[in-house]
């Protein structure tokens, strides 16, 4: 084996050199090495000088030195100095180094790890296994850190690490081929891309994929599964969706470079729009296999590819905010119209409110001031009195708290009574006022009973005064009773709701709001038939809205009289999914035509006649307050009969708090 002959063995990228003075160690390492061999050239040489010489050769050749194994017993120049010698050489300081000796000095491996940096240690002599696994795992080691293309290497080495680098390579450079085309336009990409379809095509014409069509040939078809990936080479296409009156809107225009029938080509779903071309057009028609095909015949194809897809897929995501935003817009001004239009259905309930308020107000403010004027006039002249009855004066006060504590005698108790005092007092009008007085118990009568029956009608009169101070009395507070019951129950329903839902008493809603209507309900008879129902979780404003629209439309329903029976009830059955209370308002009015039945709930619907408002929307709002409240409302109705709407929400369910809105 000359120096010259092992030289001429140079064939492969990277070498492995041994160097060991013992023709009997090249035979083995080389039976040993084999499988190696398949892909390193494999030199042995017998001295420092060949070993010098390969490695220059190798040099020379611009191939590179993978691995030296040297034996340290060398002549002349030991095998840890010419290791030494290699990692001092900057062409040769990556390659992975060996010593394989035998007796081996620890010391002399020591300076070998320090001077040499020495990868790995081998004792003579050694078994076959050993030497496989540290050539493989060395000679791995060294590709993963100067070879790009790993894969032919992967059946002799390291198989593992070699594929998981050779995925992190490729991962890499995909990567970075993905950014190249960064700084390029659309245009200028999808062009790229229809050239590289052109490329492959070109080579293999045995693939029928170029096609030509007319206007308006359909591509894909919306809910149909697409098994082709369309690529526009010129042209345009439209997509198009359903839209609600069965009809299809377009919605989005694409030229040359675009991908038609994407999402179903990948993912095996129906199509979300449909596509056609626009005008005359030239497609190329792939599928699934052949896309493949071309991605593994090109390494650069997949980036362009990728690039292209996050470009359409970019380009219909800013369509798409584009749409939402204008859509919001759009629902923002709805929102603010219908808003408007609830003020004015509100106001126009309020009015009637306000009318009947004042109404209500007005009666007990009247008997108020009637009754202060009186006592303005009465009290400081029953103070400074001179009379001639001032012997009854005691008897005074205690008329005048029985009438401010207790009402009026009825009519057929104050007959009995004056009947039974007739024998002590013969007018019977004068017996009528002692009993009015209550004073004709035993005790008060021998105070006032004198003489002459004249001075005794006189003294009735004197405390008569007194007694009627104690009515007008009595009749102002029950008056401002009266107003202040009114003016809490308007404090009550005009609450506003607070951020969060509330649990409330529906009753107390209920009861406030045909307080708010008590003035026209004057000549209404109202039934209440209410269950004992739990607090349920809501907003009370909300709700007040809603009785108050059901409570108004019953009144203008029957002309302002007839019969109003609310009901309540805890539902807790299969005909609902959790607890609920359901509340009932029902009318004795001319009922609800069947042919207008299913329209009353729509938005501007409206049945009222001349002379009462309406904008149409009362009950559209109701539907959306129940519905917020994850409930339901529902008429049911006998023409002729009677009207029934019936409110069912749940107790627990926490309601949305999303303003209304005219969905």
């Amino acid at each position: 084996m000359t120096e010259r002959s092992e030289s001429d063995r140079l064939s492969k990228k990277y070498t492995i050199l041994c160097i060991d003075a013992d023709p009997a160690v090249h035979s083995r390492l080389q039976e040993e090495l084999q499988s190696i061999a398949r892909v390193f050239d494999v030199i042995c040489v017998t001295t420092i000088e060949q070993a010098r010489s390969i490695v220059a050769k190798i040099k020379e050749d611009q191939r590179q030195l993978c691995m030296a194994i040297s034996e340290n017993n060398m002549e002349g120049l030991s095998g840890i100095d010419f290791l030494v010698e290699l990692n001092q050489d900057e062409f040769t300081r990556d390659s992975r180094k060996i010593l394989f000796t035998e007796n081996a000095q620890i010391q002399d491996v020591v300076n070998a790890v320090n001077e040499a940096r020495l990868d790995f240690f081998l004792a003579k002599p050694w078994l076959r296994e050993e030497l496989l696994k540290a050539v493989t795992d060395q000679a791995t080691t060294f590709l993963l850190s100067h070879e790009t293309d790993l894969l032919p290497y992967c059946l002799e080495l390291d198989r593992r690490r070699i594929i998981t680098a050779h995925v992190s390579q490729q991962l890499d450079r995909y990567r970075s081929r993905l950014l190249d085309f960064a700084t390029e336009s659309d245009a200028m990409v999808k062009d790229r891309l229809i050239q590289k379809l052109d490329d492959y095509f070109a080579k293999h014409p045995d693939k029928d994929v170029y096609r030509k069509y007319s206007a308006n040939h359909a591509l894909t078809r919306e809910g149909e599964v697409s098994n082709y990936l369309w690529f526009v080479a010129k042209g345009e296409v439209i997509h198009k969706k359903k839209a609600h009156h069965g009809g299809q809107k377009v919605v989005m225009r694409e030229g040359t470079g675009a991908m038609v029938g994407m999402m179903s080509f990948v993912s095996g779903g129906a199509s979300y729009i449909s596509s056609y071309t626009a005008g005359a057009a030239e497609m190329i028609k792939i599928e699934s296999n052949m896309l493949s095909g071309i991605i593994s015949s090109d390494r650069d194809f997949l980036p362009l590819f990728t690039n292209v897809l996050m470009r359409n897929f970019n380009q219909r995501l800013k369509q798409s905010i584009a749409t939402e935003l204008k859509l919001a817009e759009t629902l923002d001004h709805l929102d603010s119209t219908q808003a408007k239009l609830v003020e004015s259905e509100k106001m126009a309930m309020l009015g009637q409110l306000v009318a009947g308020i004042a109404h209500e107000l007005n009666n007990p403010v009247s008997a108020i001031m009637r009754g202060a004027d009186y006592l303005t006039s009465t009290i400081s002249r029953l103070i400074s009195l001179e009379t001639s009855h001032r012997y009854l004066l005691p008897l005074a006060p205690k008329v005048l708290e029985r009438s401010l504590q207790f009402p009026p005698l009825a009519t057929a108790e104050i007959r009995r009574r004056a009947k039974r005092l007739s024998q002590r007092v013969s007018s019977p009008n004068l017996a009528r006022k002692i009993v009015q007085l209550q004073l004709d118990s035993e005790d008060s009568l021998s105070q006032i009973l004198i003489d002459s029956e004249d001075r005794l009608e006189q003294g009735v009169v004197f405390l008569s005064q007194f007694q009627e101070a104690g009515m007008f009395l009595r009749n102002i507070r029950v008056c401002s009773e009266r107003i202040a019951g009114l003016v809490k129950s308007l404090k009550n329903y005009s609450r506003q709701d607070s951020s969060d839902a509330t649990r409330v008493d529906l009753h107390e809603g209920l009861e406030d709001t045909l307080v708010i209507f008590s003035n026209q309900l004057k000549d209404f008879r109202v039934v209440r038939n209410y269950g004992r129902i739990p607090p349920v979780e809501c907003f009370p404003a909300q709700l007040n809205q809603v009785w108050t629209n059901l409570i108004a439309n019953a009144i203008d329903a029957t002309d302002g009289q007839g019969t109003l029976t609310l009901k309540t009830e805890l539902i807790n059955d299969a005909s609902v999914p959790e607890p609920s209370v359901r509340v009932s308002i029902e009318d004795d009015g001319p009922g609800i035509p069947r042919a207008i039945k299913d329209k009353i709930f729509e938005i501007y619907f409206t049945t009222k006649r001349e002379g009462q408002f309406g904008l149409g929307i009362g009950l559209a709002i109701c539907q959306q307050i129940i519905n917020r409240h994850h409930g339901n409302l529902v008429v049911e109705s006998d023409p002729g009969k009677f009207s029934r709407f019936i409110v069912t929400i749940p107790v627990n369910s926490r309601p949305s708090i999303r303003p209304l809105s005219s969905d």
